[in-house]
């Protein structure tokens, strides 16, 4: 079995590959097989206080594997004792990174929206202003919090950059197919106003319009014939 002091050089290398690759099963695993479920409480105060030294694509990345790790290898009480340990060496970590108060407390709000740890946590303290629970409960204290929050390392959420390609390309399709929509709505009124037809007054075109009324499919013949699909 390891000891305390081997088991953090060996998260800390298993922390640095997670931050390279994102895989968040291979570290459990990782974890896992190290045999030494009571140092378990040490990865969040490692991860974090590791992050703290890097930029916000570590920072998100660790706040993800908070939720991966929790209950499967850290039960409710362990992840609280684990923030207690990290709350504890604060003064330590803020020696070598000046702004560690603001990050810790971002790591604790944003915990507490993912759902890792409990309201109570914050709830049973005791804390003056200014100070990293004060910087958490101001950042929960915020109107839609809990959206501010996920993005609260920046716009970028930690998946690698192919995933955000095919997400991009899906919400471009998604938009071309709306302007082609709206498009055909506005050629479509202008075409029946110059037919003349009778609408009754019920039949509109609202702005969030995903489907032509029904009345409108015995025109599918004439409309076919004409070019009114071609994005103005």
């Amino acid at each position: 079995m390891l000891t305390l002091p081997e088991f953090k050089i060996r998260a800390s290398d298993s922390l640095k590959e997670y931050f390279d690759s994102g895989d968040s099963k291979e570290f459990i695993l990782g974890v896992q097989e190290l045999k030494c479920k009571e140092y378990h409480v040490e990865v969040v105060k490692r991860a974090i206080s590791l992050s703290c030294d890097e930029g916000p694509r570590e920072r998100e990345l660790t706040s993800r594997l908070l939720t991966c790790i929790h209950p499967s290898l850290l039960s409710d009480l362990e992840m609280e004792k684990g923030f207690d340990q990290l709350l504890e060496s604060l003064e330590d970590l803020a020696i070598d990174i000046p702004d560690a108060k603001g990050m810790v407390g971002a790591f604790l709000a944003r915990a507490m929206v993912d759902e890792v740890l409990p309201p109570a946590f914050l709830s049973s303290k005791s804390f003056e202003e200014n100070s990293v629970l004060d910087v958490a409960m101001k950042l929960l204290s915020r109107e839609h919090c809990a959206a501010r929050l996920e993005k609260v390392w920046g716009p970028g959420d930690g998946r690698p950059v192919e995933e955000l390609k095919v997400v991009m390309d899906q919400l471009l399709k998604v938009n071309t197919y709306s302007i082609i929509y709206r498009s055909f709505c506005q050629k479509l009124i202008f075409f029946l106003c110059n037919e003349t037809l009778l609408f009754n007054r019920s039949i509109c075109f609202p702005e969030n319009l995903t489907k032509p009324p029904v009345v409108l499919e015995n025109l599918a013949h004439r409309i076919s014939t004409m070019n009114l699909l071609s994005v103005a």
